[in-house]
Order: C-alpha cells, then sequence, then structure tokens
C-alpha cells in the first residue's frame, strides 16, 4: 500500500493529522517496487510508527499537533577550534670591538667597534576549518548537502537523521580533539661577540630548515 493511504489509517487511528514531507513523498514514489504489501498496526503508536518508518524508508516526529514522515532535515553545528596565524620573532644580536697599541713613549692605537643583528621570524597558518568541512561533505548521502560560514565557525547541514547523528559525533571528537590548550615554550638567548669570535650563523639556512621540516614558514632577515 502507498505510504499515503498508511497515512490515512495512521490519522483514523491516532485521531491526529499525519503530514508527508516533500522529500519523503518523492523517496517512497521511487522505491514503488519496495513498498510493502501489509501493515501490522499492533503495538504502542511508537512502535506502529517506528515500524512503518522502517519499512517505507522514511522517518517520522511529531510536528506540533501532527505525526510528520520526513527524510531531511537541517542541523547546525559549531566548529570550536582555533583558525588563524601564529608569527614568533627570534633574533640574535652581538656587538663587536677591536683596539690596538703600539710604539713606546708615544702614544697609539685605534679601536673600533660594530654591532649586527639577524632575525628569523616563524610564520604558522593554523586552519583547520576547510578540512572539517570537507570531512563533514564525505559523510554525507547524494541528497545531503553541507554550507559553511568561515566567519560564523559554523557548519549547516540537511541531510538524514542517521547522517546527522554521525556528524553531530564527528563534529564533538573535533572540538574536543582541537580544543585541547596548547603550551608553547619561548627560550631567549642573549650572547656577546667580540672581533676573534664567528660563531657561523647562517640564518637564511636555519630559516630553510624550519620550513621544510615542521611545515611553518621561515623568513631570515638581517640588520646592522
Amino acid at each position: 500500500s502507498s505510504l499515503n493511504d498508511t497515512a490515512e489509517l495512521i490519522a483514523q487511528a491516532l485521531e491526529m493529522p499525519v503530514r508527508i514531507t516533500r522529500e519523503a513523498q518523492i523517496a517512497v514514489d521511487r522505491n514503488q517496487a519496495q513498498l510493502p504489501n501489509s501493515i501490522d498496526f499492533s503495538g504502542s503508536a511508537s512502535t506502529v510508527l517506528n515500524r512503518i518508518a522502517g519499512q517505507y524508508g522514511v522517518y517520522w516526529r511529531f510536528a506540533g499537533e501532527a505525526v510528520e514522515f520526513y527524510l531531511i532535515e537541517t542541523r547546525v553545528f559549531a566548529i570550536d577550534v582555533f583558525s588563524g596565524t601564529l608569527s614568533n620573532t627570534v633574533g640574535v644580536s652581538g656587538q663587536a670591538s677591536t683596539s690596538s697599541s703600539t710604539g713606546s713613549g708615544n702614544g697609539g692605537g685605534s679601536g673600533g667597534s660594530s654591532g649586527g643583528d639577524q632575525r628569523t621570524t616563524f610564520t604558522n597558518s593554523t586552519d583547520f576549518f576547510p578540512s572539517i568541512a570537507e570531512s563533514v561533505k564525505s559523510m554525507l548521502t547524494p541528497s545531503g548537502k553541507v554550507a559553511s560560514s568561515h566567519a560564523l565557525g559554523s557548519l549547516t547541514v540537511t541531510d538524514t537523521p542517521d547522517v546527522l547523528s554521525n556528524v553531530a559525533e564527528f563534529v564533538a571528537q573535533t572540538n574536543k580533539r582541537l580544543g585541547r590548550p596548547i603550551t608553547f615554550e619561548v627560550k631567549i638567548y642573549s650572547f656577546q661577540a667580540t672581533a676573534n669570535t664567528n660563531y657561523g650563523i647562517d640564518f637564511a639556512l636555519l630559516a630553510g630548515n624550519i620550513s621544510k621540516n615542521f611545515g611553518v614558514k621561515a623568513i631570515a632577515t638581517a640588520g646592522v
């Protein structure tokens, strides 16, 4: 029997209106060959409604004073993870000086000083939102859809209740995992250089290695 015929029987039995959403009707009409030949109305109202919804491949809920058979619904999920750019600058500065004196009786000498400063900036862009949205999209049925709002940090998902339940669990686990506090340890080193000291620090090479090994953007700058 059709879902419309069954809905009329349910309305008479429960003495309340029964509605069928457009998406649910389309899905049932598409599967005419799989419709049940008979309906078992034994048991409580919720038991009967669960059985009928399962036989027709749809879902049911109370919508105000009516029973409604539906296929999809929409929920909004908040993504509580940090997105942005972290920037840290470390620098090494040194001062070099030279002096000399020669002769006896007559004073003579020369002196000089020079200073230098080199700094390396590490920039790490952290944005998990696009990958989370793509992961949710891969969980949807062909009729499902997702709309993301990066500014609001939310995903609006439309799909079957089963899929929405899976999405809710995924988002909860993601928020828990990525929302943990992160501790940064910063160490500052200072030294003074003389003319006879050459530490051989290549900040350009250091920045390149950090960018390659840790996936962050490092820029080395030098000043005098």
